[in-house]
């Protein structure tokens, strides 16, 4: 017995200084072994906070300088341990195919590489590019809605910037195998498609589709069809604007689901958010993108604004927070109540609309669409000011507990104790009308006033009780939205504080989602202490074309990318502001009136 343990000892020590000898031996090998990055570099993986910059007491006037400065962080991260894979796993510093299997960060992030100047980095993606085949991913087909704002809109926003003619030549190929999306019995296009054999996917939705997926491609192709000459690209993707023209609701606005092979109309949810939300953009971008030709797209903006206005905002009884919610028509409508970060575009489209278009609106459409405009930009704010991370929950439901239940529809009910429905929300288009008839002083309600005066003040350390509303979804997804409204707003009102909110919400960012490698999502967001947020092993493509991009030119002092003379596309993605020719009018049959 005795001789066994000392056997066992006499093992168990060689096994040790052997185990001892191959972790020194696997150190030595690591700090030595070439790489992409030189040792100074890998000390991220060893402290972190170390590496990561100071921006709290950063100048002003080097704002955007930070901005790039992470951008780099992001796209190097990603060049040295994914690309050309989709996107970058920054937890364990590899790379995921999610998109089509493309490269989808190079494409998406390519137009802000060249508007940063980071020449080098642009040419190894373009020459990654340049080899695209855009064949079908061996487990699934390509997502046709996706598919045109990342790739299509990428490849032809760096055209635009660069001049570089394979740009474009891959985008007109991109495009040409995605054509046969439009071969529905509608002319709407398909969910999906296999780009190697043309065979098109209705989707999962039994022959139905949303909003944003028929009405999100008219941009790219329509601007493609100038720069090709090829009508086809104008002719398939405008057919869904007829659909839209004479499917117009009395309200002015769209229900989301539509059959693309009966064009019938199959719900009766209305939503400016997730479904439908680049579809409302659109109708405005491409009148001002083809230099306000198609005025019939123009009408159809500006009424279903009105519609929106009048039918989604509604305002939080105890704080008097203006948000935009779906709403369900029944009997009579039904809001759900939910706010979503997916939302939080409309406040910079509706800014957006109201200054390109200050001429061709009534005055009193101009003041109502600015008033909202604010009103919703500074609540997308305050969804960040109002968390203890100082990021905003991906979704937040406007109740004061969490007490409820689900209708069949999926919108919630709050219920108080003996089941009745506990509170109602006061459309915004009331409020605005017992504003006027007490006689219109200072601003309307939830629109802020000298900064932050007459509204919500921020609650970081507040439970849910005291806030008018829960997170229902406590993720930051490193989203874009409010970022982009903010910039609008900063854009075309010129006042500072737009700037100063984005600043704050850049330095959240830096604080919870930088990484050793590159950034990564985070979930816990509306905890009350901001150091138990949860990383996501995630790194999203938009957040390099729209996140960084949207705060690089928020803090420039000069546009170069100006109002008057672009217009981006739902992705961020900058296209040029042009004018159809009389031949092009004739070949395309454009809509004149």
């Amino acid at each position: 017995m005795v001789r066994a343990h000392r056997l066992f000892a006499r093992h168990s020590k060689s096994r040790t200084s052997l185990t001892t000898g191959v972790l020194l031996l696997l150190i030595v090998t690591y700090l030595l072994w070439p790489s992409k990055i030189g040792i100074r570099d890998s000390l991220d993986f060893f402290s972190p906070d170390d590496r990561r910059p100071d921006y709290k007491n950063w100048p002003k006037e080097r704002r955007a300088e930070a901005v790039r400065e992470a951008f780099v962080h992001a796209y190097s991260a990603y060049e040295t341990y994914a690309m050309p894979a989709d996107e970058l796993r920054p937890l364990r510093n590899s790379s995921i195919q999610n998109f089509n299997g493309w490269g989808v960060t190079m494409f998406d992030g390519l137009d802000t590489l060249w508007l940063l100047d980071l020449k080098p980095e642009f040419e190894r993606a373009v020459n990654h590019i340049s080899k695209a085949e855009f064949h079908r991913h061996p487990k699934h087909d390509v997502m046709f809605f996706e598919t045109v704002i990342r790739y299509l809109g990428g490849l032809l926003s760096a055209y635009a910037l660069s001049g570089r003619t394979v740009l474009l030549s891959k985008a007109d190929e991109l495009a040409q195998k995605l054509l046969p999306v439009f071969n529905t019995a509608t002319g709407m296009p398909a969910f999906a498609i296999n780009p190697d054999s043309g065979e098109i996917d209705l989707g999962p939705r039994q022959q139905n589709a949303v909003l944003a997926e028929i009405a999100s491609c008219q941009m790219e192709y329509k601007y493609l069809a100038h720069l090709t000459k090829t009508a086809n690209y104008f002719t398939l993707s405008d057919k869904t604007m007829d659909w839209f023209e004479r499917n117009q609701l009395d309200n002015n606005m769209w229900y989301i689901t539509w059959n693309v092979t009966t064009g019938e109309v199959a719900d009766n949810h209305l939503t400016i958010g997730a479904l439908a939300d680049s579809a409302y953009e659109y109708l405005l971008k491409q009148y001002l993108m083809s230099g306000r030709t198609e005025t019939r797209l123009r009408d159809m903006y500006i009424t279903s604004m009105n519609g929106a206005i009048e039918n989604l905002l509604y305002l939080s009884p105890g704080r008097q927070i203006l948000y935009v919610t779906d709403v369900f028509v029944r009997e009579r409508p039904e809001p759900e109540r939910k706010f979503e970060h997916l939302s939080c575009f409309f406040p910079g489209l509706l800014a957006l609309g109201a200054h390109t278009l200050a001429n061709e609106m009534s005055a009193d459409e101009r003041a109502l669409h600015m008033w909202a405009a604010e009103g919703l930009a500074y609540s997308c704010w305050l969804m960040y000011a109002d968390q203890a991370s100082g990021l905003a929950p991906e979704e937040v439901l406007f109740d004061r507990t969490s007490r409820g239940r689900f209708r069949a529809g999926g919108d919630w009910a709050p219920v108080t104790a003996d089941g009745e429905e506990s509170r109602t929300d006061e459309l915004w288009i009331d409020a605005l009308a017992r504003w006027r008839k007490n006689g219109s002083r200072g601003k309307p309600p939830g629109v802020p006033r000298n900064g932050n005066k007459g509204v919500a003040q921020p609650m970081p350390g507040a439970p849910a009780e005291r806030k008018d509303y829960f997170a229902l979804k406590t993720k930051y997804l490193m989203r874009p939205e409010t970022i982009e409204s903010l910039y609008v707003m900063w854009r075309t009102t010129g006042d500072e504080i737009w700037r100063k909110r984005g600043w704050q919400i850049f330095l959240a960012i830096e604080a919870a989602c930088r990484m050793p490698v590159g950034y990564a999502s985070v979930t816990g967001v509306d905890r009350r202490m901001s150091d138990v947020l949860i990383h996501m092993d995630e790194m999203p493509s938009y957040a390099l074309a729209e996140t960084w991009k949207y705060l690089y030119l928020m803090f420039l002092d000069h546009d170069p990318l100006p109002m008057d003379k672009y217009v981006f596309n739902t992705e961020a993605h900058a296209f040029p502001i042009f004018e159809w020719t009389a031949r092009e009018k004739a070949q395309f049959g454009i809509h004149v009136n």
